[in-house]
């Protein structure tokens, strides 16, 4: 029992388990810093041959900056755009979700909607479509008319939306 408490066994046994660990994990240690290194290669051999003056340098460079600006402004919509997160105020996808939980459930209340005339509306478009004939089924083309007409009515708001998130963002 002498031979397993103290200092030199826990020496022993902490070096012995460093020694495997580093023998464990280097082979896949070298095998990453391989592949960054064929991947610096072939970076380092694209602009062997580099030109400032060549047009597809500017196209690709502009791409990525696109790709970049494109990133950057779909984790700030998503809220994962960064490690500091406000806790003053709204910002990003939080501004959307608000105006369109908030203000777009208002401004659909605020539209003028009477279901008489809307009843009306239905039965006018089943008869026009049924003609001199009675039909037993509500035709299809009068739910499309009506339905289309009630979307056409949501234009505005909508609009009125995306203006806000325009202006928000």
């Amino acid at each position: 029992m002498a031979d397993r408490c103290g200092t030199p066994f826990l020496q022993k046994q902490l070096n012995q388990q460093l020694t495997n660990h580093i023998r464990d994990s280097l082979p896949s240690l070298r095998d990453k810093l391989q592949r960054q290194m064929l991947s610096l290669e072939k970076e380092v051999e694209q602009y062997k041959y580099f030109q400032p003056n060549d047009p597809s340098i500017k196209t690709k460079a502009m791409l990525q900056m696109i790709q970049h600006l494109q990133q950057d402004f779909e984790r700030a919509i998503e809220g994962s755009g960064s490690a500091a997160v406000n806790t003053l105020e709204l910002s990003g996808g939080a501004k959307i979700n608000r105006l369109f939980h908030e203000r777009f459930p208002y401004e659909i209340v605020r539209m003028e909607f009477d279901e008489k005339e809307l009843r009306k509306e239905i039965a006018f478009a089943i008869r026009n479509i049924h003609g001199v004939r009675i039909g037993l089924f509500t035709p299809d083309r009068a739910f499309d008319m009506v339905s289309k007409q009630q979307i056409a009515k949501l234009k505005e708001p909508s609009l009125k939306l995306v203006d806000l998130v325009t202006h928000e963002m």
